[in-house]
């Protein structure tokens, strides 16, 4: 597996989904870990993990969408490997 990627919200968030794309559109698929599915996670936190070890020197675009505060909401990072 590879490193979790995780967002931090600032109260409860729920119907969550994510998608992480590399630089050429390829879908990375994972885990996604939330407090549906995991006790230990905060109802705030959603965290992915990519089934397989990451790219070197390549680009990767992360999106979150989360119901949040009664309206869904997107949060997207990008981030380029070593």
């Amino acid at each position: 597996m590879g490193s979790p990627i995780s967002l931090i919200a600032p109260e409860s968030i729920s119907k969550v989904s994510v998608s992480m794309v590399d630089s050429t559109g390829k879908t990375i698929d994972g885990k996604l870990i939330t407090h549906d599915n995991d006790q230990y996670v905060h109802a705030t936190d959603v965290h992915f993990v990519p089934y397989v070890p990451l790219a070197a020197a390549t680009k990767y675009t992360v999106t979150f969408s989360v119901k949040m505060g009664g309206d869904m909401q997107s949060f997207t990072t990008e981030f380029t490997t070593e």
